[in-house]
């Protein structure tokens, strides 16, 4: 386990236990089979790109609120090796998904869940948080800054996860200050297989309080598999927090196709939380998802 014991201009860089049969995870490229879920936990592997990654990162700071700052890393490094750097697109099916980028939505998110009191109060000493697709995880260093007693990570991407999310994550440890207790844990892979590899293994089913995700229903595929992922996550009495573009033109995907989504398979009831519109770029809107 990968855990921290805590002794004491911000935009986005592009202004159950059955799995349900209706999910049908994304596999790897070339391979015919979905890519396995794991925890990534300390020590970490001796890849020399890892600490030239470390080395080489820089933070800004990030104003969520007037009382809440954290750090985000301003010029993420990416391994010549990965996917990110032979290709100019932010989604490479099977391969990337897009994790090196700060997307607005994740900026959305964090403003949002620090400047709402009953949202901030969600993220208790004893809660349980866990950000889906979450890339340097913005949000979830938020909800640990708020004061969430252990936020778990879970990115596509294990490099993602090596080389920036965790980075960032310790970073923020001399920001958040001292809670002892406080627990970080990452997880990377397929949301297909995060049930069977992780979630179950671990006792981790239905376990957590808050699940947070940010632009991650980009098309429909997507859709299904992150709905059959907050089921397997949520608690019966559980909050989930989604921030995504109405539209995502060209792949199909957006709110409203996600909400239709919902109102089929009828777990879960929604609450439209914000729209935002500021005319730089497409409407966003950040959603409260719960069980009927």
């Amino acid at each position: 386990m990968f855990r921290f014991n805590f002794v004491g201009g911000d935009e986005g860089d592009n202004a159950g236990d059955a799995m349900p049969a209706s999910a049908v995870p994304q596999q790897e490229e070339g391979t015919g089979c979905l890519r396995r879920s794991e925890e990534l936990a300390a020590p970490r592997p001796p890849q020399p790109f890892v600490n030239q990654a470390r080395k080489g990162m820089a933070f800004a700071d990030f104003g969520v609120s007037d009382a809440c700052s954290v750090r985000k890393a301003a010029n993420p490094v990416v391994d010549a090796a990965a996917p990110a750097a032979s290709s100019e697109s932010d989604l490479i099916p099977g391969r990337y998904e897009g994790g090196y980028k700060v997307w607005e939505c994740s900026i959305d998110l964090s403003r949002y869940i620090a400047k709402y009191a009953d949202v901030s109060a969600t993220f208790r000493p004893d809660a349980m948080v866990i950000e889906l697709g979450c890339g340097q995880g913005l949000v979830g260093v938020v909800a640990l800054a708020l004061g969430a007693g252990e936020v778990h990570f879970q990115d596509y991407d294990k490099d993602v996860i090596w080389n920036l999310t965790i980075p960032v994550v310790e970073e923020n440890i001399q920001v958040i200050g001292a809670t002892p207790g406080r627990k970080a844990r990452f997880f990377a892979g397929d949301w297909g297989t995060l049930h069977a590899d992780v979630l179950g293994p671990q006792g981790l089913v239905n376990a957590y309080d808050v699940v947070l995700t940010t632009e991650t229903i980009y098309n429909e595929e997507a859709s299904k598999r992150l709905l059959s992922c907050i089921k397997s996550c949520l608690k019966p009495e559980g909050v989930c927090y989604l921030s995504a573009k109405s539209f995502y033109f060209g792949v199909g995907g957006g709110v409203a196709g996600f909400l239709s989504l919902l109102e089929r398979d009828g777990t879960f009831r929604h609450r439209r939380l914000q729209v935002i519109d500021d005319g730089r770029s497409n409407r966003r809107e950040i959603l409260e998802i719960c069980r009927r």
